[in-house]
């Protein structure tokens, strides 16, 4: 998790930046205990700052990518979500699946006063949502930026 990079300063002097699309209501929630944007910051995304995209700006640049179905297959769908939900549970996370599950979001690191430099989007093609990021690739990227900061 970032917020666990974050905290063993692996992340260096990164700022740690969430963007959630929605806060309660919605039709999933009735308010935003329900919902979970409360508990994500607290749980999960601790030292970082939360910011709502309500128009959904970013996630539109982003190509407003949305999580596919590439099978039918029912047995295929249960060993994809049953290995995310072991993937989560491995690392103590807890989902209440209120919020919108098929927009689909990632990490990216932008340069101080410049440009995206380096993106890892969320896998939606082969439904293996929740799949972990390339650690190393993120903190190569991290460490180019910095470099590329002085």
């Amino acid at each position: 998790m970032l917020s666990s990079l974050k905290a063993s300063g692996k992340l260096g002097s990164a700022r740690l930046v969430a963007v959630v699309k929605e806060v309660a209501p919605t039709n999933m929630a009735k308010d935003d205990e329900e919902l979970g944007v409360g508990e994500f910051v607290s749980k999960y995304f601790t030292g970082g700052e939360v910011y709502l995209d309500k128009e959904q700006d970013l996630f539109k640049a982003l190509g407003s990518r949305g999580m596919k179905m590439n099978t039918w297959n029912p047995f295929k769908v249960f060993s994809d979500i049953s290995g995310m939900q072991k993937r989560m549970d491995a690392k103590g996370i807890s989902g209440n699946l209120r919020g919108d599950s098929i927009l689909l979001g990632g990490i990216m690191v932008v340069n101080k006063g410049g440009p995206v430099s380096w993106v890892s989007f969320e896998d939606g093609d082969t439904m293996s949502f929740g799949k972990p990021f390339n650690e190393d690739e993120l903190l190569a990227a991290l460490a180019a930026a910095e470099a590329a900061d002085v």
